[in-house]
């Protein structure tokens, strides 16, 4: 059975693409190109896996994820970023958010295909 996923980019193209990846692999992707839509779909619906966009308009992956994390405490949180990984990993850990997974742009399949399978190990759908 599929994942549920959200993907937060405001880049349309690569959200595109990972939403087509996700589909192929039989799972139901969600995107949102900013944070305040995020955290309406996150509102509504568990998800098993987050993808955030490091630099997102108005507000950056750190903020919307820390907006996130009371929603869904049981997702799977992944900060995506083409900019330098120790910068990223920087922002979290001063966020207090170490345990967020980075994956940096542009991606590799199989490491998505990586990372979703340990979400699906961890993901418990809420009653």
């Amino acid at each position: 059975m599929g994942l549920p996923v959200l993907i937060v980019d405001d880049d349309r193209v690569l959200c595109g693409i990972l939403v087509r990846q996700l589909a192929a692999l039989g799972h139901d992707a969600f995107k949102a190109e900013n944070g305040d839509e995020a955290v309406e779909l996150a509102s509504h619906r568990p998800f098993a896996a987050i993808f955030i966009d490091f630099e997102l308009p108005n507000e950056n992956g750190v903020e919307v994820l820390q907006r996130l994390e009371g929603l869904q405490p049981r997702a799977t949180m992944i900060m995506t970023s083409g900019w330098n990984q120790p910068t990223v990993a920087e922002a979290l850990a001063g966020a207090r958010m170490e345990n967020c997974r980075v994956l940096p742009k542009p991606w590799e399949l199989d490491q998505v295909i990586a990372i979703l399978k340990d979400a699906a190990a961890a993901y418990t759908p809420a009653p």
